[in-house]
């Protein structure tokens, strides 16, 4: 039994590539929740103990050393490939023994793609969903077992070639997973509710990623963790669902619950689905009663033709409505807008614009609200990306995906032109300052102080920040800044 080896042989480390540029800190997430996940479930489950560090490739040499993994685990979104590469090539380089185990999004819709790139630097590749199969793979290898063909979702090199094993069939009671293992730090959690999706945006890999299967937590699940978290010293509690209620009973019984337990003393964040406010408006009101402090909503688009290609129709089937009831609503915490600027497929670059401008105007005069604008990107995993490839769009090389870029250029408008309209049409969101709040920078320099980055390059990062924003205030130009800019925060 694995369970009975020697615990200083069973090191496992779960690493969460942090990106940088030109030495500063490209902040959007903090530590994400399924690498907590796959820990809990190691422990639980398998009686495993594991390492977690959010990790540039900068500090990974130190904690390679302190820790000396057996298995590596390794989790990776597209952005994050030329960290990966830098850390499955050290690894292999200084320590050939240890595994090393990617998960993600990336390996699950773009597996070929790291092994042609990475060859045997990477020995598994964990497919889909990963607290079971990584804690069956973890027990093999332990086990010193060289059979794996029967575990199912995984991708391995066997004698130079790749093998994919079958399928996992998915969780469908998200209540037998234990609360994912956490770092308390200056009382904030983040916390899901559900996994999967029950839209169908084009634009969006989500609902592909976990089988095309939504699937929520019971309520009581979600309190007994709030509860836990309570008892731990949290005090805001960030949800991290795309849609975080999309069913107004479950809405309702978690609303219930909440003042049952005592629960709306804490104070909550979360996005919510467009459909549920127009149906029941009157959530706006329970949301600010429950201390929500800011929620977040996909308008997407008010342009019906990009709603159409987008397929956002069933999400939201009257945006402008949606507007009117969040501007007459009684709620006062921040509103943030997800906006997508194009589809890809303009004729114009005029187009764009006039369904950015459209947006703006619609919005304008709504307090405490911020507009996230971004380009179509059409990842791996996404509708919208076989449908640029059958009408001979770009779609860019997934190993040089950035999150600001917009990666594609249709047959009639440049990505020149597209980024550019960017930066204006973000210059023209800072006209309306008064009415934005620039929380991102808040919530980001939150997570850049309770991150595990070492304390040596988080002075070296404070400091190379401190040097740009004084070269850059200097220039005269305000684009030129928000250009700049903009790939930090």
């Amino acid at each position: 039994m694995v369970n009975s080896l020697d615990q200083q042989n069973n090191r496992i480390l779960l690493v969460n590539p942090l990106v940088t540029f030109d030495g500063l800190l490209k902040i959007r997430y903090g530590f994400p929740l399924s690498l907590g996940y796959i820990s809990s479930y190691l422990k639980s489950k398998g009686g495993l103990e594991s390492q977690r560090v959010d990790c540039v490739w900068e500090d990974f040499p130190y904690y390679l050393k302190k820790f000396q993994p057996r298995i590596l685990g390794i989790s990776a979104m597209f952005w994050q490939f030329d960290a990966l590469k830098k850390i499955a090539t050290y690894t292999k380089k200084v320590s050939p023994s240890t595994r090393v185990v990617v998960g993600g999004y990336f390996p699950t819709f773009s597996p070929n793609i790291i092994f042609d790139s990475l060859g045997s630097k990477v020995d598994f590749l964990v497919l889909g969903e990963g607290e079971q199969t990584f804690l069956e793979l973890s027990q093999r290898i332990l086990g010193g077992s060289n059979h794996f063909e029967d575990i199912h979702g995984i991708a391995y090199y066997n004698n130079g070639n790749p093998v994919f094993s079958a399928s996992r069939e998915i969780v469908n009671n998200l209540d037998l997973f234990p609360f994912p293992d956490r770092d308390i730090r200056f009382g904030c959690a983040s916390v899901i509710t559900s996994r999967g999706c029950p839209f169908n945006c084009s634009f969006c890999s989500i609902k592909n990623f976990y089988g095309r299967k939504y699937r929520t937590r019971s309520v009581g699940n979600l309190i007994s963790e709030l509860i836990a978290l309570k008892r731990m010293g949290v005090k805001y509690v960030k949800f991290l669902d795309d849609n975080t209620f999309v069913s107004y009973p479950l809405f309702n019984e978690f609303y219930r619950e909440c003042f049952s337990n005592n629960l709306q003393t804490m104070r909550f964040s979360m996005s919510v689905s467009g459909s549920l406010i127009l149906s029941h408006p009157h959530i706006l009101d329970k949301m600010r009663k429950m201390n929500v402090r800011g929620f977040a909503v996909g308008v997407e688009t008010m342009d019906n033709k990009a709603r159409e290609l987008l397929r956002v129709k069933d999400k939201i089937r009257d945006p402008s409505e949606l507007i009117r009831i969040i501007r007459r609503s009684s709620f006062k915490g921040n509103i943030t807008f997800f906006q997508i600027l194009n589809t890809g497929f303009e004729k114009s670059i005029d187009e764009v614009k006039d369904s950015s401008i459209k947006f703006l105007q619609a919005v304008k005069g709504i307090k405490n609200i911020t507009i996230l604008p971004a380009l179509i990107q059409p990842w791996p995993g996404s509708d919208i990306r076989e449908m640029f490839i059958q009408k001979g769009l770009k779609v860019a090389d997934v190993t040089h995906l950035k999150m600001e870029e917009s990666g594609v250029a249709s047959k009639f408008i440049s990505e020149k032109q597209l980024n550019d309209w960017v930066v204006e049409y973000k210059l023209l969101i800072r006209k309306q300052r008064k009415h934005y709040t620039p929380h991102s920078f808040f919530s980001g320099l939150i997570f850049f102080l309770t991150s595990s980055i070492r304390p040596i390059t988080k002075l070296k990062m404070a400091w190379a920040l401190f040097s740009y924003y004084i070269r850059v205030s200097s220039t005269k130009d305000p684009s030129r800044m928000l250009n700049s800019t903009k790939r930090f925060f």
